[in-house]
C-alpha cells in the first residue's frame, strides 16, 4: 500500500514537472520572438514603409502618364482625320469631277447606252460603262442630236435600238463594230444619205449599210 502511494506521488510530481517545463518552453519561445523583433532597428522599418510609398507613388505617375499619352494619340488621330478630310474637300473643289456625257443602264453584267447628253461633235463611246461592257445602243439614244458629226461604236456592241440615231442630220461618219448583229427599225431614219459607214468587210454592218445605200469604207 505504501509503495503504491509513493509511486503515485512520484508520478504526479513527474507530470507536474513536465507541464511546467512545457509552459516554460512556450514562454521562452515568445520571449525569443519578442527579442528578435526588438532587435530590428526602427529606422529599417521606416525605410521599408517609405520604399512602399515611393513604389505606389511611381506607379500612380506611370498610370497618369499612360492616360496622357493615350489622350495625345487620340487627339492626334482626330486632327489627322480632320486634316485629310479637309484636303479631300479642297481637292474636290479645285478638281470637280466632270459629269459623264453617257447615260446608261447595267443589267446582267452588260451596259446599254440610253442617252448621250454631251456637247462634243465627235463621240467615241467607251468600251465599258459602270464597269460593265457596252453591248447595246438603246432606243433613241442619239435621237435628234444635230450636233454630232462622228460616232465610233466599240467592239462588243451587238445591238442598235429603235430610232437610236434618228434625226441626227449632222451625222457624217459612223464606225460600226464587227460584233454588231442587230440594227432595229428606224435606227438611222432622216440621217443624210451621204453617211459614211466604217465597218469590217463581210460583216453584218456592211450588209446593213449597203442595203440602205450608205457609203461603206472597210
Amino acid at each position: 500500500m505504501k509503495k503504491s502511494i509513493i509511486t503515485a506521488l512520484a508520478l504526479s510530481l513527474f507530470l507536474t514537472s513536465c507541464g511546467a517545463n512545457a509552459t516554460a518552453e512556450q514562454e521562452d519561445d515568445t520571449t525569443t520572438s519578442q527579442k528578435i523583433e526588438q532587435q530590428i532597428p526602427s529606422d529599417m522599418q521606416i525605410a521599408v514603409d517609405a520604399a512602399d510609398q515611393r513604389a505606389a507613388y511611381y506607379q500612380q505617375l506611370v498610370t497618369e502618364l499612360q492616360k496622357e499619352i493615350l489622350a495625345m494619340k487620340t487627339e492626334l488621330y482626330e486632327t489627322t482625320v480632320l486634316y485629310e478630310n479637309r484636303i479631300k474637300e479642297l481637292e474636290a473643289a479645285l478638281n470637280p469631277e466632270e459629269e459623264s456625257p453617257f447615260q446608261y443602264t447595267v443589267e446582267n453584267g452588260k451596259a446599254t447606252l440610253t442617252a448621250y447628253v454631251g456637247k462634243e461633235q465627235q463621240v467615241e463611246i467607251p468600251e465599258t460603262l459602270g464597269g460593265a461592257p457596252v453591248c447595246a445602243i438603246g432606243d433613241k439614244a442619239f435621237e435628234n442630236n444635230a450636233e454630232v458629226t462622228t460616232v465610233i461604236l466599240p467592239e462588243g456592241v451587238t445591238t442598235i435600238g429603235w430610232f437610236a440615231f434618228s434625226g441626227c442630220v449632222g451625222l457624217r461618219e459612223i464606225t460600226l463594230p464587227q460584233s454588231l448583229a442587230t440594227v432595229s427599225y428606224g435606227a438611222f431614219q432622216n440621217c443624210d444619205t451621204s453617211l459614211i459607214v466604217h465597218c469590217v468587210h463581210g460583216s453584218y454592218a456592211e450588209q446593213y449599210a449597203q442595203s440602205y445605200g450608205f457609203t461603206v469604207k472597210n
